[in-house]
């Protein structure tokens, strides 16, 4: 296996960007790595072409955008990026952050239409978070994309899903790529 040095700042900037007790030093750069393929637009991303049939679709906020037959290709939530993103981690990182800045679950209960235990509970859905000791029911892409812009504008935090409809008549753009994004202001 192959090993990396480095710097002691680097270090402390990778470190920055980990979530604590979740993530590892691979887990981190690979975030990283997936954030910046989007971003340049190489295989891994999708940085179209105007005009082009698989031109990036942006919408602030919701814009009542169908997710349903998606699959999030990245997404960060107040710039740190996620590692391999699905809908329902994106509404679990937010979450996180959530208890940690209002302090007990009584508080983010009030603040969330998400589905929420207190502790260890993996039932009917459920999905545990160790880092504050809650659960969270999982839920639609649609559901988990709205219940994390309700908490990024409480909080008041950037976040952003960059995204790809599958090929399915269902879908709402078959093929095509789009990207979610809040900035508050």
């Amino acid at each position: 296996m192959p090993v990396i040095n480095l710097t002691e700042s680097t270090y402390r900037k990778l470190q920055a960007l980990a979530e604590p007790f979740v993530d590892t030093e691979e887990s981190v750069i690979l975030a990283a790595l997936e954030a910046l393929s989007v971003q340049k637009g190489t295989p891994n991303g999708n940085k179209e072409v105007l005009g082009s049939k698989n031109q990036i679709m942006v919408f602030t906020e919701n814009n009542n955008v169908s997710l349903t037959h998606t699959r999030l290709r990245s997404a960060s939530v107040n710039g740190k990026p996620i590692y391999q993103p699905k809908w329902n981690t994106l509404m679990q990182n937010i979450l996180a952050i959530g208890h940690q800045r209002l302090g007990s679950f009584d508080a983010l209960s009030k603040v969330t239409s998400a589905r929420l235990r207190q502790g260890f509970y993996e039932d009917e859905g459920f999905k545990y978070i160790p880092n504050v000791n809650i659960s969270v029911q999982g839920v639609s892409a649609n559901t988990a994309w709205n219940i994390s812009l309700e908490l990024a504008k409480h909080l008041r935090i950037p976040i952003k899903a960059s995204f790809e409809w599958h090929n399915n008549p269902k879908a709402a753009n078959p093929g095509r790529t789009g990207e979610l994004r809040y900035e508050p202001h």
